[in-house]
């Protein structure tokens, strides 16, 4: 049995490994049955482990084909079993936040800020609902911190210049209405 274990588990993180190039090649629906198929075999052998890498890329993957109902539910799971799981609340934040529940998203990052308050991704993932929603300083806070902690956060920098560009344009706004 030990041996056969052993051999499950093996098979399990093949398919994990396997889903994950799936899923960072933009191959969602082939991680999605890699994934299965990993949570499948680690299920059998108890390998927990797995089950929690495996459950959460499927999460992400199924967001990324639209499944946001789906992605927030598998999340909501996780939740349930490590209330302190980060990945679980930032991709959950990220779930809702296509879903344009911006507010409940940033709850979310806030959780995950809560449990590590150096998590650049959940910091800027919370500014660009925050921008959503058109609170720009609180937004531009948020990323400047996801900023100060990871210097080579593309998706931060991104954003901040996006987000600099969209105060200019509405203060340019505001300006042009005031000489009417």
């Amino acid at each position: 049995k030990i041996k056969k274990n052993k051999e499950k588990r093996k098979i399990a993180l093949e398919f994990l490994d396997k889903g994950r190039e799936y899923l960072k090649n933009g191959k969602y629906l082939e991680s999605i049955d890699s994934f299965d198929k990993a949570l499948n075999n680690s299920t059998e052998i108890g390998d927990l482990d797995t089950i929690i890498r495996s459950t959460c890329n499927k999460g992400i993957a199924l967001y990324n084909i639209g499944k946001y109902s789906e992605a927030i539910s598998i999340f909501d799971n996780r939740i349930k079993m490590e209330p302190n799981d980060l990945n679980a609340w930032t991709h959950k934040g990220i779930a809702l936040s296509y879903l344009g529940k911006h507010s409940e998203a940033i709850q979310c990052f806030d959780r995950a800020i809560a449990i590590d308050p150096n998590h650049p991704d959940a910091w800027n993932n919370k500014g660009c609902s925050l921008k959503s929603l058109s609170k720009y300083s609180e937004a531009l806070a948020c990323i400047d911190k996801a900023i100060s902690i990871d210097p080579y956060c593309e998706d931060a920098r991104n954003l901040k210049q996006k987000l600099l560009e969209q105060i200019e344009k509405a203060h340019d706004k505001q300006n042009n209405l005031g000489k009417l």
